[in-house]
């Protein structure tokens, strides 16, 4: 994982990967992601992640989504 310091002591920035296998299909799983929170009082206030959707359809592809089990 990698941060940035920013001028604002209630905002934090970093970039982070993660990598496996889908359970379900056996595909890879090779994610890297950049994640900004804003704090205040000590509670997240705003929290943006952002990550290439590409990577995730790849990984997932032959995966079926079951919605009924709610």
């Amino acid at each position: 994982m990698k941060t940035y310091a920013t001028d604002d002591p209630n905002v934090a920035i970093a970039e982070w990967h993660a990598s496996g296998r889908v359970i379900s299909n056996g595909n890879p799983y090779d994610m890297s992601y950049t994640t900004f929170v804003t704090f205040r009082d000590g509670l997240i206030l705003n929290y943006r992640e952002y990550w290439n959707p590409m990577a995730f359809t790849a990984a997932m592809a032959g995966t079926r989504f079951d919605n009924s089990a709610k």
